[in-house]
C-alpha cells in the first residue's frame, strides 16, 4: 500500500467520524433547545406571582401541544440517524 493510498483512506475514515460527531452534537443541542422550555411548566404559579409571562402562562394549551409535537418530531428525527 502506498503512502498516498494510506493517507487518503485515513482521511475518509476521519471524515466519517467527524461527520458523526457533528451530527450527534447537532442532535444533542436540538434536543436541549426543543425541550428546555418545558422547565417552565413546574413553576407556573410562581412565575405568575412574579409577573413573568412564560409560554405556559401566555398559551397554556398551545404550549403543551407544541411541546408534545416537538418531542415527537425530535424523537422521530433522532431515530432516523
Amino acid at each position: 500500500m502506498s503512502e498516498t493510498t494510506h493517507r487518503y483512506g485515513t482521511a475518509i475514515i476521519t471524515a466519517g467520524i467527524v461527520k458523526k460527531i457533528v451530527r450527534d452534537k447537532v442532535a444533542l443541542r436540538a434536543g436541549i433547545i426543543l425541550t428546555i422550555h418545558t422547565q417552565d411548566y413546574k413553576d407556573v404559579p410562581g412565575d405568575a406571582a412574579a409577573g413573568r409571562v412564560t409560554l405556559p402562562i401566555a398559551y397554556p394549551a398551545l404550549s403543551r401541544a407544541v411541546s408534545a409535537l416537538l418531542l415527537i418530531a425530535w424523537s422521530w428525527g433522532i431515530s432516523r440517524t
